[in-house]
């Protein structure tokens, strides 16, 4: 898993630079200190906006010695099949909140990924991206389910 990494599809880079596009947008307007909750509902809006396809909420399935692991993890969006956003509205990014991420884009097998946390002083001390090379679309998003309220 890499931080950088050059070697992903022009169309996934280009999904990343949206995300991140929205992320922006979204902190401008709002600025630190809210609720995730409220980051979220502004998020899919922007992404809406920009027409970006996009899941919230979903539930992912993990393969374990050949048997299905049903609703293992969660994840807050995954973006045109390729790419998976945490959101946080944290004092700061832990350890754990990095290790979460990368390990829903191994399990997903999902080539991009980014953390952002909307409650740091300046926006680029709140994002993170992760690549993970390894999957390439299109079969990257092959086990993502979408979490029915």
């Amino acid at each position: 898993m890499s931080i950088r990494d050059g070697s992903l599809p022009e169309h996934v880079e280009d999904v990343g630079t949206r995300v991140v596009d929205a992320a922006f947008q979204v902190y401008s307007l709002l600025g630190p200190g809210m609720l995730e909750s409220v980051y979220q509902q502004a998020f899919a809006i922007a992404l809406a906006a920009d027409g970006l396809s996009f899941q919230r909420e979903v539930w992912m399935d993990v393969e374990f010695m050949g048997q299905t692991l049903r609703h293992a993890f969660r994840a807050d969006f995954v973006i045109e099949k390729y790419c998976i956003v945490e959101l946080k509205s944290v004092e700061s990014i832990l350890a754990v909140h990095e290790k979460q991420l990368v390990t829903y884009l191994r399990l997903a097998r999902l080539p991009l990924g980014y953390l952002v946390n909307f409650n740091s002083p300046l926006f680029r001390q709140g994002v993170k991206r992760f690549v993970d090379s390894r999957h390439a679309p299109p079969q990257a998003a092959s086990r993502v389910r979408e979490f029915a309220r």
